[in-house]
């Protein structure tokens, strides 16, 4: 996933991505591109890796997935150069309620 918003040659990120999905033994569908004027990219970059089947987003820096990196957890693992960011489980990280029903 490259943000083209971002300062940086497409072609490197594109490189770092390549790296990436090789020395992790992933095998890349697409690469997906937003921008300033992608509508709700989150939901875009989601709906394509569900679309793909894709297990793992590949991305140059956390910063190309903006602040709704942590929501895109809740549908596949995130990969960028510095860790692995695990998929969550709805699950595992709802909210405890206050109190007992009983």
């Amino acid at each position: 996933m490259i943000n083209l918003a971002l300062s940086g040659e497409a072609s490197a990120h594109r490189a770092i991505i390549d790296d990436l999905a090789r020395a992790s033994a992933l095998r890349l569908a697409l690469i997906v591109t937003i921008d300033h004027d992608t509508y709700m990219p989150i939901t875009y970059i989601i709906t394509t890796a569900a679309r793909t089947r894709a297990d793992t987003v590949i991305a140059p820096d956390l910063e190309h997935f903006g602040t709704g990196y942590t929501a895109m957890t809740l549908a596949c693992a995130l990969l960028v150069p510095t860790e692995l960011i695990p998929h969550r489980t709805r699950e595992r990280n709802r909210t405890p309620s206050i109190g007992n029903r009983q």
